[in-house]
This record gives C-alpha cells, structure tokens and sequence, in this order.
C-alpha cells in the first residue's frame, strides 16, 4: 500500500454523514430499521441475539415490553418493537453495538494496512447519540463533524458547546470536515444544499473569517475543512445541489474576495489556535 509511508498524509476517513438517529432522511431508529430487516438478514440476527443475551429468557423481554412472543427466534418475522421504557432501553443498548461494531470493524480494516496514519472518524452530519459517541472511543483518532452554520447566530455557539461536550465524552480532538457560505450574486441558485446564502461575495468571506476564528480558537478543535473547491453547476449536481460553495467557479476562475479573505485567516490560524484571546 503506497499510502503507507506517505508523509504528507494524515489519515483517512471512513463516511459522511451516516445517519445514527432519526434525521431529516427518516424518523425512524436505527433499531427499527434493523426490525424491518428479513429473518435471514444478519443484522436482524444480531438485533435478536443482543436481546436473547440481555434477557436469557422469553418471558422477561415480554414482560419488559408487553409482549407476547413464544421464543426469541419469533422476533426474526416481527418487523415492530413497541415503544415502552424497557424497549426504548434497549433500542439504546443495540445503537451502542452498532456504533462499536461499525467503528472497531473500520479501525481495525485501516490499521491492518496502514498503521502509521490517523483514522479520522465519519464525518458526523451532526451531534451524534451519546451511545454513537462511546462506541467510537478507542476507534478513532480523531472525532469528525460538518458543521454549517451562522456564524452571526446562536447556533454557532451552541454548535460549539456540543463539540465541547463531545470532546469531554470521548477525550478526542474534534476536526470540522465541512462548513460552507453561497452568495447569491454568483448567479447560481442557490436552492439545493446545506447553509443559508448571503448576499454577496464580501459578505461570504466575512463569514468565512468570523467562523474559522470562532472554531480555532477552542483548544479542542485541530482543523477545518472548506465545502468546496468548485462551485456547483446551475442545473444541479447529482442529488440536485446547485450552489456556489466553490473557491472557484465551475471555469476554475477564482472568487477572489474569498480566497483572498481566506489566505489572510488561515495564514493566522495558528497563532489564533495558541493565542484565542488575539483577534
């Protein structure tokens, strides 16, 4: 593997933005959607051995959830788990195994052939589960997250006070893997894709400075990526995204308010990092 001595190289990551709870893409658990899986699927299989393991006996897990099942093996045909306290217990005690299963199978994947770099983690579309969080200890090096937002509102503040606490949880770096402004006088539209546009160019760069700084200066943030090099086109991308998150246009010529503000910033970061109380 070439990649392995490659020095320039930091780590690798694993996604982007799976869904661990139920988001904008479904209301459902992960618990339920392993529910619906077939009897022959593995991922049924483990759902119903993590709950033959907790409760030994069929007659427990019907008493902790009303239920009537005649054997653990009746559960692999049932396609819905009721909502009492005990079920919701355990839809967080499986969300655990998943996240612990899905992060140590990654790790140990990347480390086999690569053991001289970073593994990066999955690029979080927002604050997991706590239960997501603890799988991921001792699985990766370092806790990735997208992150777009205001930097003018409270959002970002509390955006930050959750990185914080992710950080306290799991004792990890934290490293914002995508974060974007759109400016509406780039004649794109603008109407597909995360973040809320701004009017123009000088107001993205200004965004872009008051965010990096807000980011950099909290000790446990160690980096940021930029969403994207290029902008979108017109008529959509392949999900149908059309905005201008580029450094550059789609004829590779620059936004030079942009890259201008952003060399002067990043050039800063540094200090910024080491010294939050400069501006």
């Amino acid at each position: 593997m070439e990649a392995v001595n490659d020095k320039y190289l930091l780590g690798y990551f694993t996604d982007n933005e799976l869904r661990w709870a139920p988001d904008w893409r479904s209301k459902k658990d992960l618990f339920d959607d392993y529910m619906l899986l077939p009897p022959e699927a593995e991922g049924k299989n483990a759902l119903v051995n993590f709950l033959r393991e907790k409760y030994g006996k069929i007659h427990l897990l019907n008493e902790a959830w009303s239920s009537s099942f005649s054997s653990f093996d009746e559960i692999l045909s049932t396609t819905y788990a009721p909502k009492t306290p005990s079920a919701e217990t355990d839809r967080s005690g499986f969300l655990k195994q998943i996240a612990r299963r899905y992060f140590k199978v990654t790790y140990d994947a990347i480390k086999k052939y690569d053991p001289n770099h970073l593994v990066l983690g999955c690029r979080f579309a927002y604050r997991p589960p706590d239960e997501v969080l603890e799988g991921c200890i001792g699985c990766v090096d370092v806790i990735s997250v997208n992150c777009y937002t205001n930097p003018y509102s409270n959002d970002l503040t509390m955006r930050l006070a959750d990185f914080k606490r992710m950080h306290e949880m799991t004792r990890l770096p934290i490293m914002i893997t995508e974060f974007s402004f759109k400016a509406m006088d780039s004649g794109l539209p603008n109407t597909r894709g995360a973040g809320v546009p701004v009017k123009t160019q000088s107001e993205r760069a200004k965004c872009y400075e008051e965010y990096v700084k807000a980011i950099i200066k909290q000790p446990f943030i160690i980096g940021y990526h930029w969403f994207q090099y290029f902008d979108q086109p017109s008529e959509g991308r392949f999900d149908g995204e059309n905005s201008n998150y580029g450094l550059v246009t789609i004829r590779d010529e620059p936004w030079e308010i942009l890259t201008q503000k952003a060399t002067s910033v990043n050039l800063k970061a540094e200090v910024l990092h080491l010294n939050p109380e400069e501006n």
